[in-house]
């Protein structure tokens, strides 16, 4: 049994330590005008490993996502000036025009229900986080598209104590 217990925890400690590996080579776009709510998502990105770079509107979001290739980016949906759904567009345009890796945009909102989910895929985002969220919901999500870029569904492990 101990041997099992050894085992399992190195291949946990292997699983945190490929996570944070990968975290600390592309970080999480946050972008939301509530200062709040761009707080709490940087929370749990940290938990998870993953460093932060937020943005308050959409045009910063278009900006940002056009220099840095980041692990996802998290995109409020009402958003002053260039919302989210016209924010997705540009990058996607961007992508494309010069040629780059597509970043996964996940949409967070409250303007979304669960519903809806298939409407917003096919807008062009890679996953849906509805708000409110948890920790394990906003991980869940992560894990998604963590999965849809390496073809797998590995779970996400927190490098700190949980926030939830």
């Amino acid at each position: 049994a101990t041997a099992a217990a050894t085992a399992t925890t190195t291949a946990s400690a292997a699983a945190t330590a490929t996570t944070a590996a990968s975290a600390a080579a592309e970080p999480i776009l946050i972008v939301d005008d509530s200062p709040v709510t761009r707080a709490l998502l940087a929370r749990m990105a940290h938990a998870l490993g993953f460093a932060t770079v937020e943005a308050r509107d959409g045009e910063q979001a278009v900006a940002l996502a056009a220099a840095t290739d980041f692990f996802c980016v998290t995109m409020d949906f009402q958003l002053p000036g260039v919302d989210g759904r016209e924010a997705l567009r540009r990058i996607r345009a961007s992508e494309a025009s010069l040629q780059r890796r597509r970043q996964r945009i996940l949409a967070c909102s409250s303007s979304i229900a669960d519903t809806d989910a298939a409407s917003v895929l096919a807008l062009g985002f890679d996953g849906v986080l509805c708000k409110p969220f948890t920790f394990a919901k906003f991980r869940a999500a992560l894990s998604a598209l963590a999965g849809s870029a390496q073809g797998v569904g590995a779970p996400l492990t927190p490098t700190r104590d949980s926030v939830e």
